[in-house]
């Protein structure tokens, strides 16, 4: 009983977190496809989505941590596992951000989504873009 006691409270006691991040479009290195095929199966299976096999990367200010990031194992032994938090992109398409431990971008975000983004949204280089990402908050 206490149980269920306490996932009624949680209902009552959490309160929606949103956090919009904008950025400008830009050409990444050229590693994202490469990469997004060999993490794609995993990182599907983590996000529940089917992906499209490349990356949009936007330039921001600054760099963000984010709640709760969803775990992506490694594809391989000499590959590392990767971070990932759900996201909507300029409030139209569903995708998510994607954090690789190892990388050399500084303050560029790259995200996912199931769809070609820069078709999508019809996007160029320059192009501002938003991301806005949620998570529920407890009030305890």
């Amino acid at each position: 009983m206490a149980f269920f006691k306490d996932e009624i409270k949680s209902l009552f006691c959490s309160r929606l977190i949103s956090m919009k991040i904008s950025g400008k479009v830009i050409s990444g290195l050229g590693e994202g496809r490469a990469y997004m095929k060999k993490y794609k199966k995993n990182l599907e299976k983590a996000l529940r989505m089917k992906l499209y096999p490349g990356t949009l990367n936007i330039a921001t200010t600054k760099s963000y941590n984010f709640h709760k990031p969803i775990a992506v194992p490694a594809p391989a032994k000499n590959l590392f596992p990767v971070k990932c938090v759900k996201a909507k992109i300029n409030k139209k398409i569903k995708g998510a951000i994607v954090m690789p431990i190892k990388t050399r971008h500084k303050n560029v975000i790259e995200i996912i989504a199931p769809v070609n983004l820069r078709k999508a949204l019809k996007l160029k280089d320059g192009d501002m873009v938003e991301v806005e990402v949620k998570w529920q908050k407890s009030q305890r």
